[in-house]
């Protein structure tokens, strides 16, 4: 039975019960991760963070996105991680942070949504593979996880073949 549950923006207040949670989804270690090569310490797109709240306030599920250069091109941004209460999974809390996230991605002009990530969790959203379409990852990664989302239309023609995915300050 789905819970009741509000998808809201996430606060600096949210944000070590969010590193919890990502700690509990992905281990301790998870900072050591490749796709963590790609996200600048404390820079993630606040404005596409979003928080699962149930009806006491407690966090049941988070969903932050980080900028990252295509060819020089920061106006792509990389989904992840997202993280559930382990007792919440199953429940249509990642599907909802999903879609609430890439919607506020669309509004705010980004071009393309890049994740590492299940196929099968992100195919349901339009995902493809990346590096079926010419991306490639400066790290060492699954090509099966990589995947590209188009959130203007037309910007995977504009990307001349794809070309390598780097972190915002690069």
């Amino acid at each position: 039975m789905p819970i009741k549950l509000c998808i809201a923006p996430e606060r600096p207040q949210d944000s070590q019960k969010v590193e919890d949670l990502m700690d509990l989804g992905f281990g301790a270690d998870r900072l050591q991760r490749p796709a963590y090569r790609l996200r600048t310490k404390d820079q993630w797109e606040r404005r596409l963070s979003f928080v699962a709240l149930d009806t006491q306030g407690i966090t049941r599920g988070a969903i932050r996105f980080w900028p990252v250069r295509l060819n020089g091109d920061l106006s792509h941004v990389l989904l992840g991680p997202l993280a559930m209460d382990p007792p919440e999974r199953g429940k249509g809390i990642a599907k909802a942070l999903i879609s609430r996230g890439l919607d506020a991605a669309r509004s705010r002009g980004w071009k393309l949504c890049f994740v590492i990530g299940a196929p099968e969790i992100y195919r349901r959203f339009g995902f493809s593979n990346a590096y079926h379409l010419g991306f490639r990852l400066p790290v060492e990664e699954s090509t099966r996880k990589f995947q590209v989302l188009e959130l203007e239309y037309g910007a995977l023609s504009q990307t001349n073949s794809g070309g390598m995915l780097t972190e915002k300050g690069c």
